[in-house]
């Protein structure tokens, strides 16, 4: 459920991109130097399984907690990474926890040959719930050591599922593979040879049917993609909104199923539709134009589904604010918020989580260390 060949906006002096860029960075999380740099979440069956990147003095270091409560209280943090430490990068790369039973994989990026020291992947296994880990398999079959990331990972009745970006085929492209137990991976399938650089990528499994949503290059749109049987389909953008520009602005998206349809959260730089929005698809995934909530600066978003139930969050110019529905996605209550915009907070991640839902993030400490920060909506 994301940042490595992060290469800023460049763009080409047009009005349009010049407008998005100044929204796209109005609000910039400073790097994280010290403390939690990496944050994924994920909920299998009673069990919410949380993965969080340290860094403590010089070195950098995975750490997995599990909660049967609903995020209330927190199993105490398991190393994870067996001193193949994580590579240092902002909220948006970061790396992914699944789970299935008491099967749990750990997936990450560490340092290579790539752009700014970006590298292939890094996994962990354990059989035992997280209480013990060892060295997993390696999802890519790429044989690079260059840059690999924006993973998003899902466990079902198939196994493990992995989606990312690298650039094997000499651009940065979509990527899938399949395992039933984390060490031994399938051959690689190409989703889209050609997408954004840097947006992380959202996986969904529905049925017997496996969901990518992942930003496209050209408009720089949110697509998706689904995988029933044996080969992809790509079925065109999610939200429609024909936002052309050349960089990446660093920011995906969440697909989930409630209600019985797909619903989206995507952003946007374009100028009359800034922000992030929500849409629902129909049964043969036609989707209804979006709804923004939020402000113009509303950004780096998560989604998450209880039966009829949806709730998201965002990160708005240093705030951390939510919505809800109560009737899958037909109306939308007001936005509120859960940090005030002086938290300087970040990147919000959002599960299910009994009569409710948990929403972590992270934000700055007085001593300047980012802290991982955790509330309960009901």
């Amino acid at each position: 459920m994301r940042r490595i060949l992060a290469l800023a906006l460049i763009f080409t002096g047009a009005a349009q991109a010049q407008h998005a860029h100044q929204h796209a960075h109005a609000h910039k999380p400073p790097a994280v130097e010290q403390g939690v740099f990496s944050l994924d979440v994920y909920r299998d069956g009673g069990a919410i399984h949380r993965l969080t990147g340290e860094q403590r003095g010089p070195a950098a270091s995975l750490w997995h907690a599990s909660s049967r409560d609903g995020g209330i209280t927190w199993s105490a943090p398991v190393r994870v990474d067996g001193g193949r430490a994580p590579r240092f990068t902002r909220r948006g790369d970061d790396a992914q926890v699944a789970a299935r039973g008491r099967t749990v994989l750990a997936l990450w990026s560490v340092p290579g040959t790539g752009w700014g020291g970006s590298g292939p992947f890094a996994s962990a296994v354990s059989h035992d719930g997280g209480a013990t880990w060892s060295r997993g398999g390696n999802p890519s079959d790429s044989g690079l050591t260059t840059g690999h990331g924006f993973t998003d990972l899902a466990a079902g009745e198939q196994g493990f599922h992995a989606v990312w970006l690298d650039s094997r085929s000499k651009a940065q492209g979509l990527y899938y593979a399949r395992s039933q137990d984390g060490m031994k991976w399938a051959r690689n399938q190409t989703i889209a040879p050609t997408t954004c650089e840097c947006c992380w990528n959202s996986l969904l499994l529905q049925g017997d049917e496996v969901h990518v949503m992942y930003r496209a290059k050209d408009p720089r749109d949110m697509e998706i993609a689904t995988l029933k049987g044996a080969a992809w389909q790509r079925r065109g953008a999610v939200a429609p909104f024909d936002w052309r520009i050349r960089g990446c602005p660093e920011t995906g998206g969440a697909l989930v199923a409630a209600g019985g349809r797909l619903h989206a959260l995507v952003w946007t730089g374009r100028d009359d539709q800034v922000g992030v929005h929500v849409a629902r698809a129909d049964a043969a995934l036609r989707w209804a134009p979006p709804r923004r909530l939020g402000g113009e600066q509303a950004q780096h978003g998560d989604l998450a589904a209880e039966g009829a139930r949806l709730a998201a969050a965002w990160d708005e110019a240093g705030a951390i604010r939510y919505a809800t529905s109560d009737d899958a996605g037909e109306s939308w209550g007001a936005a509120r918020e859960l940090a005030a915009p002086s938290a300087m907070a970040a990147n919000p991640r959002l599960v299910p989580a009994g009569d409710g839902f948990l929403v972590l993030w992270t934000q700055p400490g007085a001593d300047g260390r980012w802290t991982l920060e955790t509330r309960r909506l009901r």
